[in-house]
């Protein structure tokens, strides 16, 4: 009963962790070689992602040909389709915006969370805890990312090293989740002991 508590605990608190706002990506400061039409339709997707999301895809498609590896371009078309639930879409453009982002030295911690995310969103949450391993080993210090990759460890039984990361979290500057996660499994392995 209490595996399946904290399953239901976990997967709220990945969730919450693991979505990305729009406001954290909509901007030009990882790349500066970039069209200005392309920059236009990116920010016109920008201004219609909440009211228009179709026009808001249309435009980004537009940009990401015009720049194939618009990194911010691609990132916020891969959050379009999973808005849009289509999910595999949303794979394929993330991946391709995590490839531009290793490729062009990004050190967004945005990325690793959104396609780890995905990844569990389909299933796959061997992939979903090395991309944010990928992220925790690149030296990216950001709260949530420490906090996804945790959670999978300690879902896997890895209490240890699931603590261990969440210490480093309760470190990083507004990290408050990570105090809340770290006394829960802290807990459940005190429990597992008896």
């Amino acid at each position: 009963m209490i595996r399946i508590i904290l399953s239901i605990v976990i997967f709220c608190l990945v969730m919450a962790n693991g979505i990305v706002g729009l406001a954290q990506v909509a901007n030009d400061k990882w790349q500066n070689d970039i069209p200005q039409t392309a920059i236009d339709l990116k920010n016109k997707a920008k201004s219609n992602f909440n009211s228009d999301i179709r026009s808001a895809i249309e435009d980004l498609e537009n940009s990401v040909t015009q720049k194939q590896d618009y990194y911010i371009a691609h990132f916020m078309l891969g959050l379009a389709y999973q808005r849009v639930g289509n999910i595999n879409r949303a794979l394929i453009i993330l991946e391709k915006a995590l490839s531009i982002a290793r490729e062009s030295d990004i050190r967004d911690p945005a990325i690793y969370n959104a396609v780890g995310f995905i990844y569990q969103e389909t299933g796959d949450m061997k992939r979903a805890k090395a991309t944010f391993k990928d992220g925790v080993d690149l030296g990216i210090t950001q709260c949530k990312l420490y906090i996804n990759y945790s959670l999978l460890l300690f879902k896997d039984g890895e209490y240890d090293p699931a603590i261990n990361y969440l210490n480093q979290a309760v470190r990083i500057r507004n990290c408050n989740d990570a105090d809340t996660a770290l006394q829960m499994i802290k807990n459940v392995k005190n429990k597992s002991k008896w």
